[in-house]
């Protein structure tokens, strides 16, 4: 209320008014704004207007009355207080006026009670609006706590000293069981909620917390505690309890408790996490590690101790990198570390060199993750690092392997290369040094009729080993590259044979000779010399293949130990070194032998030609020549070249004159050259024959021999194969024809079954429904089920016959061949499965699939399939364990479904894979006997097999395979 009161006075005597006015002014200390309001029409203008603190009113009033002014201001300003203020009021209408509202009355005659009373109505309304405001507070106190306690998911109620429920919120209900507060309300709360332990035992009133602490005025907290609900069941609590007080003493307890089941599941779930987590930490022999942002250690497995040479993984916190590695390799992995504590990128599976203080390296395969805390600000890293030092030594080893096994091939293509054997010779030299670092390498050859030159040097020496007692022996200095490449001189051309180290390998029976300490081993015969070169090894094989004598020695030495792969390579080396050695002393034999082989050429019964180059005429023919041509003799025969016993034309018109001139620069250019060709008898007869035309050097010559074969019953043969073809062509074709139509009438019958087979079952299944809905009251409970049963088969029949249909279309629908990703299409499959059976508990395992190449659609069919049956019928488990494996297997990858459900007998294995066969009821698992035939058919058609294993009760594994994937691109078949 403000200081300057707001008054309406109704009069309709200014004298009155005035009287009324000054008594106020006069006796009050209050400053007032007087509105007077002379009529009815001005009085309720004013209320209308205006907010007034008091209302002052005449009885009597001309057209109105104070009764009247009294109940009008009650209506449009309730809370304002009324004082009449009359000149005459009898006690009967004083007292209805009261009984009104009216707040007081004073007659104009005793003016001077105006003020005191105007005061104490004033006062008694201020302190009614005052309550007034308080009681709404309190109201919305009230409101707003019981809302609080409706709305909080937290369970409160009260009790009594006695233990009786006084008050309980909406979640206390839920959670208790019970539907409405006068379920508990007025009852004890030990008898109704907290009368048992978990195990069932009783819990005594005197073992109840809260009871006894609510006798002793105190509060209480417990988190171990079970309260029962009303159906009997009970679950795992934590309340606190609050005493409440009145008058300085306890009336009760104010208790408010969680459901806590969820909680000390997790807790479980995360004890046994940490139980895993430690035996994974303590068992696995990759060293795990927890760093902070210093990159001091925080924890590590016994692992990461022992690697570091620690009898304990405490011995290891607190410390870094740089208590155990060398300052490079610190400072890389700190900048790492620091890296991913800056970024929150992890560094997966880098290869890091560790190199240590003593000089060693190591190697380990390294993934470093970041290390947050529950709000997820990084306080650090992670490390899981295993030790690949073995590995990449093998590695190393692999590759120095395959450059010595590719270094080795190419030397042994080299050699089989037309060349000059003194070039290959110094090639194999020389790639030797390269390839396994030798320090020289050198090549001995015994050679045909070598002996020893008069007045060589070993044959003068007369002691020791150097006798020479094979002077009609010798070994050769072929070639030599390295540090010595000198093949002659006096000391190094030649080397007796079973003399030195040289000649005693070529006269052993062993093929080789190999010491990795030619400084102290007692067959090398100057360690000294060996000493200052700063010699190890030494290997020598010799040239020789087996039955065949000794052909000369390969022999190296190097500065390094001499590896068993090393040796192998060599052994194998000198192997081929040898046959190309041979050949070339054959090649020269064949040479001085060629007059012997000319009896061969003469008994040939193929027709063997010469021809000379220059002027383009045979030179010589064998007799089958001679018969063949019809000639009496070979003078005849050298008179013709070899188109003028040939058509003017060949069988594809060009002339053969023309064309037996690029034959011939063919065969000289490649060497050989075979091809077919139409000949001529001297009688005019044409003739087929197959001819071989090869380069040849005769005396320091090249000529052409030509080799001929008259092909002219094979032609006929030919001729009477192609007719034969001619007419198993015409029978595919009508074949061809025949199975059109058979598709076609195929197509035909399919969409008969589908329109006109189906639209039966949708008639039978609308009109039984209709029945149901229309005249199901007609019909007792047992016609109800038959109509039920019939829908039911009616949609069994129409989903069998929509698969069979589907089955029929597999085996003319075409396939778009590409590669497809099986790991990713297999896991898709599970999902789709999967959300269709969300209460079911799963546990799927997918290992990485290899990718297959086929029609994508048709495969994902194929997951469908086995995916859905596994979580079919594993339905009876309560885990059902569903595992996807793939494997290379030769040419083709096989793939498995395994799961562990109601499995099979592998007595009726073959019934899977047949069109409507089942081996479960459809009581016990739905479905039609299409889904496996379907499967088989899609493999089938993608060139694959399919095949099962089971065992009742203990599961099933489907597999099925693939061809491997064909490096091509989207094929349509």
């Amino acid at each position: 209320m403000n200081d300057r009161l707001a008054i309406l006075h109704l009069e309709d005597n200014p004298r009155d008014a005035e009287l009324v006015r000054h008594s106020l002014l006069q006796a009050t200390a209050l400053t007032c704004d007087l509105r007077l309001a002379r009529n009815r029409a001005e009085y309720e203008a004013a209320l209308a207007e205006t907010k007034f603190d008091l209302i002052l009113s005449d009885y009597d009033l001309p057209d109105y009355d104070g009764i009247t002014a009294l109940k009008l201001a009650a209506e449009k300003q309730p809370d304002v207080p009324f004082i009449l203020v009359t000149g005459a009021l009898g006690e009967e209408q004083a007292i209805d006026c009261v009984i009104l509202g009216a707040a007081d009355y004073v007659l104009k005659q005793r003016l001077h009670r105006l003020a005191p009373a105007v005061s104490r109505v004033l006062a008694e309304a201020k302190e009614h609006q005052e309550r007034r405001k308080a009681e709404e507070a309190l109201r919305e106190s009230e409101e707003m706590l019981r809302l609080l306690m409706d709305s909080t998911a937290e369970a409160i109620y009260g009790l009594d000293m006695d233990g009786k429920f006084t008050f309980c919120n909406a979640a206390c209900l839920q959670m208790l069981g019970y539907a409405q507060p006068s379920d508990l309300l007025g009852k004890e709360m030990h008898a109704l909620i907290h009368h048992s332990r978990a195990d069932g035992t009783p819990l005594p009133k005197d073992d109840s917390r809260v009871r006894c602490a609510s006798r002793q005025g105190n509060g209480t907290h417990a988190c171990d505690q079970v309260y029962w609900r009303a159906d009997g069941t009970c679950f795992p609590v934590e309340y606190w309890s609050y005493p409440t007080w009145r008058g300085g003493r306890p009336i009760g307890t104010v208790v408010t408790f969680f459901d806590i089941t969820e909680r000390k599941r997790m807790e479980e779930s995360l004890r046994q996490e940490q139980i895993l987590v430690l035996a994974l930490m303590e068992n696995l022999p990759a060293r795990i590690y927890f760093k902070d942002t210093a990159s001091r250690f925080l924890r590590a497995n016994p692992a990461t101790a022992k690697f570091f040479g620690l009898s304990s993984p405490a011995q290891i916190i607190g410390k870094s990198d740089a208590d155990f590695f060398s300052p490079e390799h610190v400072q890389k992995a700190l900048a790492d570390e620091q890296a991913i504590i800056r970024t929150g990128r992890a560094m997966l599976n880098i290869e890091e060199k560790e190199k240590w203080p003593d000089g060693h390296e190591s190697w380990a395969s390294t993934c470093k993750l970041p290390l947050r805390n529950p709000a997820g600000t990084i306080i650090g890293t992670c490390g899981i690092s295993s030790d690949i030092t073995e590995r990449k030594r093998v590695e190393e080893e692999r590759e120095k392997i395959l450059r010595w096994r590719q270094g080795v091939n190419q030397l042994q293509q080299s050699l089989l290369v037309p060349a000059p054997l003194e070039d290959k010779l110094k090639l194999v030299t020389d790639g030797i040094v390269q390839l396994f670092e030798a320090d020289f390498c050198r090549i001995w050859l015994i050679r045909p009729g070598d002996l020893c030159e008069l007045g060589c040097v070993h044959a003068e020496l007369k002691l020791g080993p150097h006798v020479c007692r094979y002077r009609d022996r010798c070994l050769h200095l072929m070639a030599s590259s390295g540090r010595y490449t000198h093949i002659d001189g006096k000391g190094h051309s030649r080397v007796p044979f079973d003399a030195y180290k040289i000649g005693r390998i070529a006269s052993c029976k062993d093929r080789k000779f190999l010491t990795n300490d030619v400084t102290n081993d007692p067959r090398i015969h100057n360690h000294e010399w060996a000493r200052g070169l700063g010699l190890i090894s030494f290997a020598g094989y010799q040239l020789r293949i087996p039955g065949v004598k000794t052909l000369g020695v390969l022999a190296l030495f190097a500065r390094h130990l001499i590896l068993p792969i090393e040796d192998a390579q060599l052994d194998s080396l000198s192997s081929t070194l040898a046959q190309v050695i041979q050949h070339a002393q054959a090649e020269e034999a064949l040479r001085a032998s060629e007059e012997k082989h000319r009896g061969l050429f003469e008994s040939s019964r193929d027709a063997l030609m010469t021809v000379e180059l220059h002027s383009g005429k045979f030179s010589s023919g064998n007799a089958a020549a001679l018969k063949m041509f019809g000639m009496k003799d070979e003078e005849e025969l050298i008179s013709y070249g070899p188109w003028e016993l040939s058509p003017e034309r060949q069988p594809d018109g060009r002339i053969s004159m023309e064309k037996a001139k690029e034959i011939n620069e063919t065969a000289l250019r490649d060497g050989s050259h075979f091809f077919e060709w139409t000949h001529q008898r001297i009688d005019g007869e044409d003739f087929p024959a197959d001819v071989l035309l090869t380069r040849m050097e005769l005396g320091g010559k090249v000529i052409l021999q030509a080799t001929v074969r008259d092909i002219t019953e094979r032609k006929r043969a030919e001729e009477e194969i192609r007719k034969l073809n001619t007419d198993l062509e015409r029978r595919v074709e009508e074949r061809t024809a025949q199975l059109q139509e058979a598709n076609k009438e195929l197509d035909t019958f399919s969409h008969s079954v589908s329109h006109d087979l189906l639209a039966p079952l949708r008639n039978i299944n609308g009109f039984a429904s209709m029945l149901i809905e229309e005249h199901a009251k007609r019909l007792d409970e047992e016609g109800r089920r038959l109509l039920g049963t019939i829908c039911g088969e009616a949609d069994r029949m129409s989903q069998m016959v929509g698969e069979l249909l589907a089955f029929s279309r597999l085996g003319r629908q075409s396939m778009l061949r590409s590669e497809v990703d099986m790991t990713a299409l297999a896991q898709s499959v599970f999902d789709q499965c999967a959300a269709q059976v969300p209460d079911r508990k799963l546990m799927f395992k997918l290992q990485p699939l290899p990718s297959a190449q086929g029609d994508a659609a048709m495969l994902s069919h194929v997951w469908v399939n086995l995916i859905s049956n596994a979580i079919k019928y594993t339905r009876p488990k309560p885990v059902a364990k569903i595992e996807i494996t793939g494997r290379a297997d030769g040419n083709e990858i096989v793939y498995c479904v395994k799961d562990n459900g109601a499995g099979f007998d592998m007595n009726y294995v073959q019934k899977l894979f047949g069109v409507f066969q089942r081996l479960h009821t459809e009581a016990e698992f739905e479905g039609t006997g299409v889904g496996l035939t379907i499967v088989q058919r899609i493999i089938k058609r993608h060139g694959g097999r399919v095949w099962a294993e089971g065992k009742v009760n203990e599961g099933a594994a489907f597999y099925f395979t693939l061809p491997k994937l064909a490096e091509s691109g989207p094929v349509r078949d």
